[in-house]
């Protein structure tokens, strides 16, 4: 009888998923997570480099030559310049959308890619080969404390302004200016810097405050256009100053009045 209710209850565990069942971010809204920029939040959950996730837990799920790096936890050549197409609707989309979604027991990654948009867009020049993303988009999250990630919409070519802050997007490093891959062995969602995805990733990540730090920092530390672009989407303020005894004490702007000395 004991053996009988034990079978019951082994009957009725729900299963288990091999990697957390992170819950994409932004689906159904137009600034829908994008797939490459899942797998590095699902890395930076689990507190591993991105290339040791994907190296030992999706690539041998693809079990494609051109996936599997020569080294555990390393990405291949041919990856590194194909791997944008995990955001499209090819092969390499549904793969790694099988692959990551047997992984993590989810039914809903394929909407982090275009494979819902197959036979739409023709899939010559959709794709940027780096990574590309709003400064100002980084800093507004990290101030009001939600999470930092990567919407597919940054990854499409026709898009170079920020629907959102009508900022020109940036696909440079702010220190070295060079381009950045759209997912690296050490890539982490938020503001990218060549220096820190070519260090060892000896400390991760938090889910707290200085992740934020970090995020708010380097926004903060952005080109012209982008400061240009937060004063624009701001509502246009006068700071007023009173005048003189010998000007009748009357409000004027301060700003007009430094324009008339």
């Amino acid at each position: 009888m004991m053996i009988q209710e034990e079978d019951d209850t082994q009957d009725t565990m729900p299963a288990r998923s091999r990697l957390y069942s992170l819950a994409p971010l932004g689906l159904g809204m137009p600034l829908v997570e994008s797939l490459t920029g899942y797998i590095a939040r699902l890395a930076t959950t689990h507190k591993l480099p991105t290339g040791t996730l994907f190296g030992r837990m999706v690539a041998p799920l693809i079990n494609k030559p051109y996936i599997i790096g020569r080294r555990p936890g390393g990405f291949s050549k041919s990856l590194d310049k194909s791997v944008q197409a995990m955001n499209g609707f090819g092969v390499m989309a549904q793969a790694a959308v099988q692959a990551l979604e047997e992984l993590t027991l989810r039914e809903d990654l394929r909407y982090l890619t275009l494979l819902s948009y197959q036979g739409v867009f023709s899939h010559r020049f959709l794709l940027y080969t780096h990574r590309v993303w709003c400064s100002v988009c980084y800093e507004t999250w990290a101030d009001a404390h939600q999470p930092i990630y990567e919407p597919l919409l940054w990854s499409l070519k026709p898009m170079t302004i920020c629907p959102v802050h009508q900022c020109r997007l940036r696909s440079q490093c702010p220190k070295c200016k060079k381009q950045l891959s759209p997912l690296s062995e050490r890539s982490r969602p938020g503001p990218a810097t060549r220096d820190r995805e070519s260090r060892r990733a000896r400390v991760q990540h938090g889910h707290g405050g200085r992740a934020a730090a970090r995020a708010r920092n380097a926004a903060r530390a952005g080109s012209r256009s982008d400061r240009d672009c937060r004063q624009r989407s701001r509502p246009p303020q006068l700071s007023l100053e009173r005048r003189g005894p010998l000007d009748g004490g009357s409000l004027v702007p301060a700003r007009l009045r430094a324009r008339a000395c």
